[in-house]
């Protein structure tokens, strides 16, 4: 589009917001007149927009081509991430359990060990009445609680050449059975909303209905 008719489009919006900011509709006529402006602010809109589209098309025929183009390819570099993914989860995954388990082990024969000593520790410390060996005794069940209370490894990392994979376990959801979900956790359905407003529906719990001003213009 020429410089020239952008600044005539302006030109015409800046008359009709001139008009309608001064306008004041106090009987027929002013009424009447008002329509008719607003039916010329209408086929601008229309024109306009038309005119847009027109000269937009050729961009998006230009887009809609690179998208076919590249859009194959893409998606099939995603079906080979997905293959990817899944082999190295499933790795990881064997990897991570394993780790688990050794650290699972690890940390009973630990806190076997340290119940064991704080036994003998509160044996001794009763034998002897030292208080300095019961308070080692309360050392050894606070490590014993520290130890129950740390989190299982809840992730797997390898570095390679030139990236680190990580495997991490994340929290996830899927909807067993929606009638069952809490209300907080649901969206209306605008849509549905609407066609039973339409459709005459007058009475919906929780919606208040009611009736607004539309004016109809046309030739």
């Amino acid at each position: 589009m020429e410089n020239n008719e952008l600044m005539q489009l302006e030109k015409t919006l800046t008359a009709f917001e001139g008009g309608v900011n001064s306008l004041v509709i106090a009987n027929k006529d002013d009424l009447t007149r008002a329509g008719d402006i607003l039916f010329q602010v209408k086929d601008f809109i229309k024109k306009s927009d038309a005119k847009k589209k027109e000269l937009v098309k050729p961009f998006k025929d230009a887009i809609r081509k690179l998208e076919n183009e590249f859009d194959p390819k893409i998606d099939k570099a995603k079906e080979i991430k997905s293959i990817l993914d899944g082999k190295i989860s499933a790795y990881q995954m064997e990897v991570l359990k394993k780790q688990q388990e050794e650290e699972k082990l690890r940390r009973e024969q630990e806190l076997l060990r340290l119940e064991h000593l704080k036994e003998e520790l509160e044996e001794k410390a009763a034998k002897e009445n030292n208080s300095a060996i019961l308070n080692e005794a309360i050392k050894v069940e606070e490590r014993q609680e520290r130890m129950m209370s740390e989190p299982i490894k809840t992730s797997q990392s390898a570095r390679g050449d030139i990236s680190t994979t990580t495997l991490s376990m994340v929290w996830d959801y899927r909807i067993k059975s929606e009638n069952k979900i809490p209300r907080e956790y649901c969206s209306p359905d605008l849509g549905k909303l609407r066609r039973a407003v339409n459709d005459g529906e007058r009475t919906i719990p929780g919606v208040v209905i009611f009736q607004k001003p539309r004016v109809i213009n046309r030739v």
